[in-house]
Order: structure tokens, then C-alpha cells, then sequence
């Protein structure tokens, strides 16, 4: 039997003999036996929740939850986290003080708080945040705008996508996505269909806008595909690019969630009115989308009032295999694990693996 150690040392150069067998480990079977050792590493997890920062461990194989552990607490509703090299910025709103409003928790790698940023009230009801080129742009839901803060200096700039509705939440801006040179914002729309906006940044260009989903929340390009949370009917929406309606193509795939049974139904969809309909899932409200390779990672939230929402049930429902999902088949696994009592789940990263929705 290879050992870890004869890998490392044929890495390094020597040729150890497997006594057992009575050959050479080749090099190329030795990267492949650390890549698999590598790949069975838990799946690192950063949950922002209406009361909570929470490192999550995920097991590869099972999906089932290692660890919970909370990071931070007690400032208020935690709503998004973005990150550099060398530290985490996340993104608070405390309704216990008001007089604080929002405010930027900046934590170092191991998640120590280094420091915070009052924002004061440039930034209203502020949802998703990503960090671009040395600024940290935030979705500023109540003022209808993203907000571009510059941490050199920490001067504000605010963009307003859509300026006949500045300083309301008439759009509800909450989240933000970068793929190239183009900026993505979801406008949930509140009780009307939501919209993305694509931008050129930094020009902030408008160069595409799309309708998609009921009180939509993230978007990740995965493939050829869209794909967001259609929080209003408990589901995901993946909706193809560039669909071309004479070629009589399905735009769109609904993924219905039921966390209750570990379970999905996909649903092929052709109009975007058929959005106007009954929720066939559970009562939830997903909202935090992760995707890396064929793995999605979709926070689930009870539906409760505002009030309740700070230690209502969090969860995380992990699906793999989406190619199959679209192919007709069933995934290869779904696993709904609970969080605790942590409130309603605003936003899920993957830290030490590709995700698509922190990518660049």
C-alpha cells in the first residue's frame, strides 16, 4: 500500500518501491493519489444569516454538515461577505441600534476582527457587496443605487442604474455578480417580475436586461446557463443565454425545492408569465446561491415576519449533478442539513473552492 510519505517523496524527486507489490509509484499516480487526498477535504462554507456569521464544514461525499461554528454575533443582521487575500469585509445592518444603521466588519483570514467601517447613512438597507479593484461595491437596496466605496480613502460614489426611483426601494437591488468585464444586478422588483441589469464596468454601461423569477435573489452564469433564486415560489430559475424563441428551445428550467424530503422537481418552462402562478415547493424562501463544478449550495429560509426572522430556522440544501438535472435525470444527490436557530439565511459563499458567485 502507498503511503503519504512515498508520495511526497516521489514528488520530491526519489523513487520509493512499494514493498507489497514490487513496483514504482509512477509520478503521475502520485499527483493523482494527492489530488484525491485533496478532494476529500470538507467543503468550507461561509453563511450569513439575520443573526449570525457561521463557518460551516460540509462533507464531499455525504453533503451532511461536519461543523457549525459561529464566527461573529450580536451586531445585528449579517448579509453579505466578500474577501482579498488577506481579509474578509462583511456587511451588517443593526436594528437593535439604529443609530449605527450599516456598517462594514473587516475580519483577517482568520476571521479576528481587524476593524469596522460606520457607513452612516450613504448606505441604506444594504443587501449583497462584492470587492472589485480595491472597492467594495454594495447593493444599496433603499437608495435604489450601488454604492461604490473606495478603501483608500473611503469616498463613496453612488450609481443609480435606474434614476427615475432614487432614494426609494421601488427596484429592491440586493445582489451583484462580476464575469469578465461585466457587472450583473438582480432588481427583485418587490411583487412585480424581477429583472437583471448587465453592465460594462467600470463605464456602468447598461447592455442587457432580462426578466426572470418572482422576488429573485443572486445570479451565477454556470455554463450556458442563468441561474438565480426565484425566492417567491421556493425555487431556482436557470434561464438560457442568448435563447433564440423561433428555434421552439425551453429558456428556462424551474428547480422546486422541497428540504423536507432531501428532494427537487425540475419543471421546463417557455413564457416568463408563467412566473404568475402557484408555489408548488414547501413554504421557503431561498436566498444564498453557491455553485462550483456541479455542486449548488441554496440557503433556505422559513417565511416568517420580520419580527421572527433573527432566530427562525436556517438551513443549507446542497444539490449535485446539475447536468443531469437538465439532461431530464435526477441529480445525483440533494441533502437539506439544518443550521440552527441562526434567522433567515441572506447570503452562502464557498471559501476554498471555485464559486462561480464570488468569481471574477
Amino acid at each position: 500500500m502507498t503511503k503519504f510519505s512515498d508520495i511526497r517523496e516521489s514528488l520530491n524527486g526519489s523513487k520509493p518501491e512499494d514493498q507489497s507489490l514490487g513496483y514504482t509509484l509512477p509520478l503521475s499516480q502520485a499527483a493523482c493519489a494527492l489530488d484525491s487526498m485533496k478532494t476529500q477535504e470538507p467543503i468550507e462554507i461561509l453563511v450569513s444569516t439575520f443573526s449570525a456569521l457561521l463557518h460551516v464544514l460540509m462533507d464531499p461525499y455525504s453533503l451532511s454538515l461536519q461543523e457549525v461554528r459561529v464566527v461573529h454575533e450580536g451586531a445585528g443582521a449579517y448579509y453579505s461577505t466578500t474577501w482579498d487575500d488577506s481579509r474578509y469585509y462583511v456587511l451588517v445592518r443593526n436594528y437593535n441600534q439604529p443609530i449605527l444603521g450599516n456598517q462594514i466588519l473587516v475580519f483577517d483570514r482568520q476571521f479576528r476582527q481587524l476593524s469596522e467601517m460606520n457607513c452612516g447613512g450613504a448606505i441604506r438597507e444594504g443587501h449583497q457587496i462584492r470587492l472589485v479593484d480595491g472597492c467594495l461595491l454594495i447593493c444599496n437596496t433603499n437608495n435604489n443605487c450601488l454604492t461604490k466605496v473606495r478603501l483608500t480613502d473611503n469616498s463613496i460614489e453612488h450609481f443609480y442604474p435606474l434614476s427615475a426611483s432614487r432614494d426609494s426601494n421601488f427596484n429592491h437591488i440586493n445582489s451583484i455578480s462580476f464575469y469578465g468585464n461585466r457587472l450583473w444586478l438582480v432588481a427583485a422588483n418587490r411583487y412585480r417580475n424581477s429583472f437583471f441589469m448587465c453592465f460594462d464596468y467600470p463605464s456602468m454601461a447598461l447592455l442587457e436586461v432580462d426578466a426572470v423569477g418572482l422576488a429573485a435573489h443572486n445570479l451565477i452564469e454556470w455554463q450556458e446557463w442563468r441561474m438565480t433564486c426565484d425566492s417567491y415560489h421556493g425555487s431556482l430559475v436557470l434561464t438560457r443565454k442568448g435563447f433564440d424563441e423561433s428555434k421552439n428551445e425551453f429558456p428556462m428550467f424551474t428547480i422546486h425545492l422541497f428540504p423536507d424530503t432531501d428532494e427537487v422537481a425540475v419543471e421546463r418552462i417557455v413564457m416568463s408569465n408563467a412566473y404568475f402562478r402557484e408555489r408548488r415547493g414547501v413554504p421557503i424562501f431561498p436566498r444564498g446561491l453557491a455553485v462550483s463544478g456541479n455542486l449548488a449550495l441554496v440557503g433556505i429560509s422559513e417565511i416568517t415576519r420580520r419580527a421572527m426572522r433573527h432566530d427562525s430556522l436556517s438551513q443549507i440544501m446542497a444539490i449535485e449533478g446539475l447536468e443531469k438535472v437538465l439532461e431530464g435525470g435526477k441529480p445525483d444527490q440533494v441533502k437539506a442539513s439544518e443550521l440552527g436557530r441562526y434567522g433567515a439565511v441572506m447570503d452562502v459563499r464557498i471559501l476554498n473552492r471555485d464559486d462561480l458567485g464570488h468569481a471574477f
